[in-house]
C-alpha cells in the first residue's frame, strides 16, 4: 500500500531530504554540511596514515590553522554564491590542473624540496586561498593543495599529499562547524561576552 511505502526507512530519508532542500532556512548550506561529515572522516583518516608514514614539516600545522579559518569565512559566504557561476569556475580550475600535469610529466617527482622564507610565505598564501575556496566551493581542494605544495616547495607528490591531507582536514572541520553557529545557551553567552 502507499502508506506502507511511505513509512519505510528509505521513504523517511527521502522525505527528510526534500524537507531540507525546500524548507530549511539555508538549504544549500544544509546539504553541504551533511556532505562534509563524510569528507572529514575520510580525510582525517588518510591524514593520520600519511603523517605516520611520510611525516609533515611543522609549518603544515600552521597552514592547517590559517586554511581552516579561511574555510570558515568562505563557508559563511556560500549562500551568496550563485551555483550557475560556481560550476563553470570549478570545471575550468580542474581542467586547467589536469592540462598542467599532462604537459609537465616531471612535475611532482620525489625530491628533497626547497624551503626558503619566501616559499614558506607563499605556501601560507596558498593555504589561505585554497582554504577560502574550500569554504565557498569545495570540489578539488585536496588536489589544489597537493599541486600548490608541490609547486611551491619543489617536492614530490607524496610529501605534498601528506601536507594536503592535514590542511584539508582542518578546512573540512572549520567549514562544517561554520554551518552550526552558536545562537543560544552558555556558549553563546561566552561568544558574545554576555
Amino acid at each position: 500500500s502507499l502508506h506502507a511505502r511511505l513509512v519505510r526507512p528509505e521513504a523517511a530519508l527521502v522525505q527528510q531530504l526534500v524537507w531540507t532542500v525546500t524548507e530549511a532556512a539555508d538549504p544549500t548550506a544544509s546539504v553541504l554540511a551533511t556532505n562534509k561529515v563524510a569528507a572529514i572522516s575520510g580525510t582525517a583518516s588518510a591524514a593520520a596514515t600519511l603523517v605516520r608514514r611520510v611525516g609533515v614539516p611543522k609549518r603544515t600545522w600552521a597552514y592547517a590553522f590559517i586554511a581552516g579559518v579561511a574555510a570558515a569565512l568562505g563557508a559563511r559566504a556560500v549562500s551568496r554564491i550563485d551555483d550557475s557561476v560556481a560550476a563553470p569556475i570549478i570545471l575550468i580550475l580542474l581542467v586547467g590542473v589536469g592540462i598542467f600535469v599532462a604537459l609537465n610529466p616531471r612535475f611532482g617527482q620525489e625530491g628533497a624540496g626547497v624551503v626558503t622564507g619566501r616559499r614558506v610565505a607563499l605556501g601560507a598564501l596558498c593555504a589561505v586561498a585554497i582554504g577560502a575556496y574550500d569554504g565557498v566551493f569545495g570540489p578539488g581542494t585536496g588536489m589544489f593543495l597537493i599541486m600548490a605544495f608541490t609547486a611551491v616547495f619543489s617536492q614530490g607528490f607524496v610529501r605534498s599529499a601528506a601536507m594536503a591531507k592535514v590542511v584539508n582536514t582542518a578546512t573540512n572541520l572549520e567549514r562544517f562547524s561554520s554551518y552550526f553557529p552558536v545562537t543560544s545557551g552558555p556558549a553563546a553567552s561566552l561568544s558574545t561576552g554576555g
